[in-house]
């Protein structure tokens, strides 16, 4: 419009016809950040690996639940602080220790099942989640700063970006326990 904030529209190379809205209301920014949320997970296979190892070192339901919570929590103040252009870490700083958090995990629990010995990563990992989660806030805003933030909506786009990436996330814990169940 040529008054008031610009409109921001999802799209992808299927869509031919593309309908433009004379107003963005605040259940289509609901929709689209959430889904965004989504499909940022869903195609995020750092990021589904790094869920897997948290599921693997937690060990209990109990501690899973408070290990992705303490997660979900410490990636919700980082996404928040520098989309909104409080606080921000150069990108490729943030994609390396994020890929350094997998890895570190990922020896974690080979030297767990070689040795035994518990470490502070399987004694405390709802802490190291929470440490980790920090990290890959910063990570999850470079995605929402490429897409970007309605002017007028941004905490709400915020808020259901963030929702959309802890329903994926749910919902990847949720298959893979029914695959164990399952198998065993």
């Amino acid at each position: 419009p040529l008054k008031g904030d610009p409109l921001q529209l999802f799209s992808g190379p299927e869509k031919t016809v593309l309908e433009l809205p004379l107003a963005s209301s605040a259940s289509a920014v609901a929709s689209q950040y959430t889904v965004a949320g989504i499909e940022h997970i869903l195609i995020g296979t750092d990021h589904l690996l790094f869920v897997l190892c948290l599921m693997m070192i937690a060990g209990t339901f109990r501690r899973l639940v408070l290990t992705v919570t303490g997660f979900t929590l410490a990636h919700s103040i980082t996404l928040s602080l520098a989309t909104l252009d409080i606080f921000r870490l150069p990108t490729e700083l943030v994609e390396l220790l994020i890929a350094l958090s997998i890895l570190l995990l990922a020896v974690e629990i080979i030297k767990h099942r070689k040795q035994g010995r518990q470490s502070f990563t399987w004694r405390y990992p709802v802490t190291v989640s929470a440490v980790f989660g920090l990290l890959h806030g910063f990570g999850f805003a470079v995605v929402l700063q490429e897409l970007g933030l309605p002017g007028s909506m941004k905490v709400q786009a915020l808020l259901f970006f963030n929702i959309g990436v802890e329903l994926e996330q749910l919902a990847f814990i949720a298959v893979d326990l029914g695959l164990v169940l399952f198998a065993t």
